[in-house]
């Protein structure tokens, strides 16, 4: 296949993947708390700049003819949007999480109150 957007089809395909499921499940919760997970993402975007040492070191490079061949700060456009999407991804499965376990506690100090109360209720005698 000789497609010079092959990079981005795929960046867009599998790390949309990871983004459509979390918000699919979780958009409700994950729209009130959209501007730390945007933090989260512009704080990352500048790591996407150390592509370029890499790829000039000879780490990995990219074939000129699945690749859009547009660079910024000597990375590839299609890297800078993939590095979006998965901290996109991790900060939402991130807030997710906690929120998650954070019902958990609050479910288990329930549980774990009234089982107390049924022990004593049942430990005193008529």
């Amino acid at each position: 296949m000789n497609s010079h957007w092959l990079y981005l089809y795929t960046t867009i395909f599998f790390a949309g993947i990871g983004n459509f499921r979390i918000w699919y499940r979780h958009g409700g919760f994950l729209k009130r708390h959209w501007k730390y997970i945007a933090v989260f993402v512009i704080i990352t975007l500048p790591i996407t700049v150390f592509e370029y040492f890499a790829r000039r070191w000879g780490a990995w490079n990219y074939h000129p003819q699945h690749v859009l061949n547009i660079h910024v700060f000597g990375a590839e456009i299609e890297t800078y949007l993939f590095m979006a999407m998965v901290a996109a991804a991790l900060a939402g499965a991130s807030f997710t999480y906690a929120q998650m376990e954070e019902h958990r506690k609050i479910k288990h100090r329930v549980k774990r109150r009234h089982s107390s109360r049924r022990a004593l209720a049942w430990s005193k005698k008529p």
